[in-house]
């Protein structure tokens, strides 16, 4: 006994019924029932009994219980039904194919340019290779119309394998819109409804759920697992699923157009060039380096030890590629745009209360205005020249000190202008000369966080009012 799940055709053998031996054996040349359950459809005789051995089929005499076999000389044969010994009248339970979902209009191809590429360029030719295809593809059907055929099929991926086969084939085609196949029962119209699965990866989740929110999809189940690709099953009809999958390869090449859309305006825009040193920002990183390269696609940077390095990534020296499409979406510093290749960098030194902080300032003042005035010179004319092409209020270029009251002692703070290339080395020099002048001063003390420690009656340490220690 045996039920076919799958048919084949060539013009030799002809029809071939495909399928697995469920009880018994076939026999070459041994009459066969074809049923369709409790009900005889015909009789037929297995002229051939075929198995696979890899890519090959090969000839057999018998088929026994579990083999894969395909049997020719049953050109009647249809998907579903049973083929067993005469002896047998009762078949298996049929095989349900779904209703066809969409229809195309084929017809052959009437431009200007018909027969430069194809073989087969006639709607004989087109209809012979349709009732072929109809022979082993069940699920197809064919209607013909005027100058053409209507194919109906179960979805797009059904009827797009057919077309691009006769295309390979030499055929050439001219292929109507699809449409959906609605069916009206007791006077209310139904459309067909489908079951979609999307995987994609997790930061595209709102993309999509908002593209078929619009489709009037209805999200059935959704899970993102921890590589961090989200898999979401919606039921969806047929009719707004039309051109999803275009509208999916848009989304999934977005950040490709962004990229190229990206290196136009970085490129046109004149905003970085190769040798400029750029700070970006994604997702609470931020790294410091120097532009090797501008390709379409990317912007690669060198980075170096800086600043940043320092206060921190705590690493450097990586080469670090970033997409062209995140002048858009992030922060992106540069800080030699214009050949102005300097930056305002501070340093920091609380003293106390009663330290002379007035000459704290002018000392750390001095020190850093002697190391930034080669750089306060240089920027002053670069501030000029860029006047030309944008609108700058302030261009005071003198260093410049503040000082704050803080908790534990005032703060002194000084900026002055360094070499975009060399802020950590230029810090570490003017940090160490202030200290150094601070500490030959009698009248100026550094402060650091300290704590007030009260003693008791009874000669006890009382420690942030929540725990007594005896004194040693």
């Amino acid at each position: 006994m045996l039920q076919v799940t799958n048919l084949d055709f060539d013009s030799y053998k002809g029809v071939y019924a495909i399928g697995k031996v469920l009880q018994g054996q076939v026999k070459k040349g041994q009459t066969l029932n074809i049923l369709e359950e409790d009900e005889l459809m015909g009789v037929g005789q297995a002229q051939f009994v075929l198995t696979s051995e890899g890519l090959n089929r090969v000839e057999v005499e018998v088929g026994l219980t579990g083999d894969v076999i395909a049997i020719t000389g049953v050109d009647s044969i249809k998907i579903g039904q049973t083929l067993a010994d005469t002896s047998v009248k009762t078949g298996l339970p049929m095989i349900k194919l779904s209703e066809p979902t969409l229809k195309i209009h084929l017809a052959p191809n009437t431009s200007p340019f018909a027969g430069k590429e194809g073989e087969f360029v006639t709607i004989r030719q087109i209809e012979d290779r349709l009732k072929r295809e109809q022979k082993t593809n069940i699920g197809l059907k064919i209607e013909q119309t005027n100058g053409g055929f209507m194919i109906a099929g179960r979805g797009e991926l059904h009827l797009s394998v057919l077309i691009e086969a006769m295309r390979r084939e030499g055929f050439e085609l001219e292929i109507g819109k699809p449409e959906v196949i609605v069916k009206e029962i007791d006077g209310v119209k139904y459309e067909p409804l489908e079951e979609l699965t999307v995987e994609i990866a997790s930061e595209y989740v709102g993309v999509i759920v908002e593209e078929l929110g619009k489709r009037y999809g209805q999200m059935l189940d959704s899970i993102t697992d921890d590589k961090g690709t989200a898999r979401m099953v919606f039921k969806i009809s047929s009719r707004n699923l039309l051109g999803f999958a275009s509208a999916g390869i848009a989304i999934a090449m977005k950040d490709m157009f962004m990229s190229l859309l990206g290196w136009s305006v970085i490129v046109f825009g004149g905003s970085i060039h190769v040798g400029d040193r750029i700070k970006v920002k994604k997702n609470g990183l931020v790294y410091v380096g120097d532009v090797i390269d501008i390709s379409m696609l990317r912007i690669t940077i060198f980075e170096d030890v800086t600043l940043t390095s320092y206060l921190e990534n705590r690493r450097a020296g990586r080469i670090i590629f970033i997409p062209n499409n995140y002048i858009f979406t992030d922060l992106i510093a540069n800080y030699t745009h214009s050949r102005l290749k300097t930056v305002w960098d501070g340093i920091d030194i609380t003293i106390t209360f009663d330290s002379n902080y007035k000459k704290a300032a002018h000392i750390a003042k001095e020190i850093a205005r002697r190391y930034a005035k080669g750089y306060i010179d240089i920027t002053r004319k670069q501030l000029n020249r860029l006047r030309n092409s944008y609108h700058l209020k302030n261009t005071n270029v003198d260093t410049r000190v503040y000082t704050f009251a803080e908790d534990y002692g005032i703060r002194v703070s000084v900026w002055y202008l360094t070499n975009s290339y060399a802020t950590l080395t230029l810090r570490s020099t003017i940090s160490t000369e202030i200290v150094d002048a601070f500490l030959k001063e009698d009248d100026i003390e550094l402060a650091y966080p300290t704590q007030t420690v009260a003693l008791t009656k009874d000669n006890k340490i009382a420690i942030d009012n929540s725990k007594i220690v005896e004194e040693g």
